[in-house]
């Protein structure tokens, strides 16, 4: 049995800091070579991003596996926050961290699991990781998150050939409890543990000279890589992981959207939480939450079975043949068009201006919302949106979410 990455997927968010402008504000001259990195706005982090990329290849999977070290809560389970907002019901959920070897090791047991007969899985790595203000790592440290599906045989684009793991009870990159920001080890002794980690765990899957990626890489090489050809795609951290591919087939690279620039460091730094204040709000009870669960977090809305309505929220009477308990419940899409919308100056958020918006979904579904990765000039009647999981504020001790659109 062939078992291997089927889909891929990456989020990559709009912002990006320039390296010209993180030079400036610290006084440091500009690198060669290092120009920009993306930024996750003020209202995500890893688990939101992670919902995003996955979304599109998510489908009848039947585990997620979330690989990240900034995940929003240390007690209380990401992965089964993002199966839920993929509307994933009775899943398998597995959380990974401790270190950026994370990824490689959730795809190793993810295969481990598919040959076991239990995939499809999605595996998602996904970080937003904050390097101490100043520090050379600021301003090559990206966020984003990549979703990459592992089942069996059909529909395979790219065949696990080895796998292996190594440990190295020697932390390379850490950050204790409590602390914010992650230190690294700068000495050439730990660069030197990562490239011994790696050659470790390539000979122990016995593969000899193969080209290695990082996982972020994974997504261009699928695009690009002729029937036949090897790599190995490595995670190092503690130690390394390894996993050997062969393509299939080629995988189309999806476009992303043009980024926008940040022009102050400042807004960079707020937009992150190094200054300001986290945006508190109103508690919502476990109660409700827990009741309103399908609506809230897999925005699940319903469907009337006399005249195939969608709508959301689910209610008694249908909003377009006006039927009474005829209602089913049913996932909305997830893109449509703007219908209405307002810019709001009072509105009590991160944002000068706060776009609101009645959307009309694909699906005949109508929801209100708010458009976030815009500048209000860009908001136009008919402009095409993607819902998205955002966090909205911090609430007894933990961030709550919701749904809000963002340009396609």
């Amino acid at each position: 049995m062939d078992v291997g990455i089927s889909r891929v997927n990456r989020y990559v968010p709009w912002l990006t800091l320039p390296h010209a402008v993180w030079a400036r504000a610290w006084g440091e001259r500009a690198k060669e070579g290092v120009t920009s990195r993306a930024v996750a706005n003020f209202d995500e982090d890893a688990l939101t991003m992670a919902v995003d990329a996955a979304s599109p290849i998510a489908d009848g999977a039947r585990a997620i596996f979330l690989a990240s070290t900034s995940a929003p809560l240390i007690e209380g389970s990401p992965a089964a926050r993002v199966a839920g907002a993929l509307g994933l019901d009775e899943v398998h959920t597995v959380d990974f961290g401790g270190s950026q070897r994370a990824a490689g090791d959730a795809a190793i047991l993810a295969v481990d699991a598919v040959r076991a007969g239990r995939g499809p899985i999605v595996v998602v790595a996904s970080d937003t990781r904050i390097a101490e203000p100043g520090s050379r790592f600021e301003p090559t440290w990206n966020d984003g998150a990549l979703a990459f599906r592992v089942e069996a045989n059909a529909g395979i684009a790219a065949r696990v050939v080895a796998m292996a793991s190594v440990s190295d009870p020697v932390a390379v990159a850490w950050r204790a409890d409590g602390e914010r920001f992650v230190t690294s080890d700068e000495s050439r002794a730990g660069s030197d543990a990562l490239k011994s980690a790696t050659q470790a765990a390539l000979k122990l899957a016995g593969v000899g000279s193969v080209k290695t990626i990082g996982w972020t890489e994974l997504p261009a090489w699928l695009a690009r890589a002729e029937r036949g050809e090897t790599v190995a795609a490595v995670a190092t951290g503690d130690g390394a992981t390894v996993v050997v591919l062969e393509s299939v087939k080629p995988l189309p690279l999806s476009a992303l959207r043009s980024p926008k620039p940040l022009t102050d460091y400042n807004d960079y730094a707020r937009r992150r939480g190094l200054i300001g204040t986290a945006l508190v709000g109103p508690v919502v009870s476990s109660v409700l939450e827990r009741q309103e669960a399908a609506s809230l977090i897999s925005l699940a809305g319903g469907r009337c079975r006399s005249c195939g309505q969608t709508q959301y929220p689910r209610s008694v009477r249908c909003v377009k043949c006006h039927a009474l308990a005829t209602q089913d419940a049913a996932r909305v899409a997830r893109e449509g068009r703007v219908f209405t919308y307002t810019v709001d100056s009072l509105f009590d958020g991160w944002e000068k201006e706060t776009v609101m918006a009645v959307v009309d979904l694909d699906d005949g579904a109508r929801v209100y919302v708010q458009i976030t990765d815009v500048t209000p000039s860009e908001v136009a009647v008919g402009l095409r949106v993607r819902l998205t999981y955002r966090r909205l504020h911090h609430a007894d001790g933990k961030p709550l979410y919701y749904w809000k659109a963002r340009p396609e």
